[in-house]
């Protein structure tokens, strides 16, 4: 051990995601995280004793996980470590090391430990059932939740077909929550049941089924329409009963 380490002149201060001095004999509880996430830990560089930390790396780590150093041009506050988690890690508490060094090659290490859990991200939408007019665009507004130290990608998409609505990709920063607005575009009237699903980008699960119902009106444009298309070609007599009908039906 190198005499800045032996003799605890050293310290590493872990700036995210929590702000803590980390003494070499403690292990520092990071949070929660979900299978394919990758943990990122934001060390200062100042905080070495006689010189500034340089680099981090990983000492030791649990098996199939893997970390590198984010290269950050110009920046000489900061030295971040990405911790990846594996898609198909199982849940559980994980622990592991990083080690930062000087220019002198003086080093300390830090002991973390992180907890692999589902269910981290969830969402709700603003109503389960809406009413539009045929030819509107129905809206939608999702909170989305991530209680993950980890940031995560997602893709929402539907039981629809694409030309009612297109999957849209959304990433969700770490202990947050987002706002996300959207719509559909319904191509025929009638009531609809379909169901929304939230996609885990990093380890391919779906995570979130909202079942909405939608009732979408025709319009007199349309009523009129759907009765002319309606006509037998050999009925024109009936053509001033069938219009009448469909206005005293949109009065109705």
């Amino acid at each position: 051990m190198c005499f800045l380490a032996s003799f605890g002149f050293a310290e590493v201060q872990l700036v995210s995601p929590l702000e803590k001095f980390v003494s070499e004999n403690q292990a520092i509880e990071l949070g929660s995280v979900q299978a394919g996430e990758t943990i990122e830990l934001i060390f200062s560089s100042n905080s070495g004793a006689l010189r500034p930390w340089v680099s981090a790396s990983a000492s030791s780590l649990p098996i199939g996980w893997n970390a590198e150093q984010l290269a950050q041009p110009g920046n000489k506050n900061t030295l971040i470590l990405q911790v990846m988690v594996p898609k198909e890690s199982d849940a559980g508490a994980f622990m592991f090391k990083a080690l930062l060094q000087d220019e002198a090659g003086n080093s300390q290490e830090a002991s973390f430990l992180a907890f692999v859990e589902e269910g981290l991200l969830t969402a709700q939408v603003d109503s389960i059932k809406k009413t539009a007019l045929a030819g509107e665009q129905i809206p939608f507004t999702f909170q989305l939740n991530n209680n993950s130290i980890a940031e995560h990608s997602i893709t929402l998409y539907s039981s629809l077909p694409l030309t009612w609505f297109k999957p849209e990709t959304i990433i969700v920063k770490p202990k947050s929550s987002k706002q996300f607005s959207t719509a559909i575009s319904p191509k025929s009237y009638g009531e609809k049941k379909f169901s929304f699903y939230l996609k885990s980008n990093l380890n391919a699960k779906t995570l979130q089924e909202i079942s909405p119902r939608v009732e979408v009106k025709p319009t007199l444009k349309n009523k009129y329409e759907a009765a002319l298309y309606g006509f037998p070609f050999f009925t024109p007599s009936l053509i001033p009963y069938y219009i009448f009908n469909s206005f005293i039906s949109q009065l109705s």
